[in-house]
């Protein structure tokens, strides 16, 4: 993976919105964001260009900002499409819940995009040093997961 672009203070701002920060760091910057998801960061990828692979290793959260991204899986012999979604959305909030878990869909860009990579491994950090904030990330993972199903 290409190293991730800078991330500017409205960027932090928008990402504390998405992930409900707001309530725990009022004024989130492009600083703080990256000491608390320090191996986390913002890619940018290409127009058709996979996110997240079927059958994969489920290990991080995906924060779309910018763009399109398809979501489809392959069933049997054929791929069907799940969900077109648009910018701010998450995908891949499994990672948070389930870290052994297996990728049931593929992802991939439709348009140009700017994801920020959210790695477990810094939510398990952030879980074990401010336990509250890491019950309300998988809070919120989980009400997104279950939003999905319904």
């Amino acid at each position: 993976m290409p190293d991730p672009l800078d991330i500017d203070n409205l960027t932090a701002m928008q990402l504390g919105k998405v992930l409900g920060l707001e309530s725990f760091y009022p004024d989130l910057n492009s600083g703080k964001l990256k000491s608390l998801f320090p191996n986390s960061g913002l890619y940018f990828f290409q127009r058709r260009e996979a996110v997240i692979r079927q059958g994969t290793a489920s290990r991080n959260l995906y924060i779309l900002l910018t763009g399109k991204l398809r979501v489809s899986q392959k069933r049997s012999k054929e791929t069907v499409e799940l969900a077109e979604l648009d910018a701010v959305t998450m995908v891949g909030e499994i990672a948070l819940l389930k870290p052994d878990a297996i990728r049931t869909a593929n992802v991939d860009t439709i348009t140009t995009a700017q994801i920020f990579l959210l790695v477990r491994d810094d939510v398990q950090r952030v879980m074990e040093a401010t336990p509250d904030l890491g019950k309300h990330l998988v809070g919120l993972a989980r009400e997104r997961l279950a939003k999905a199903h319904v």
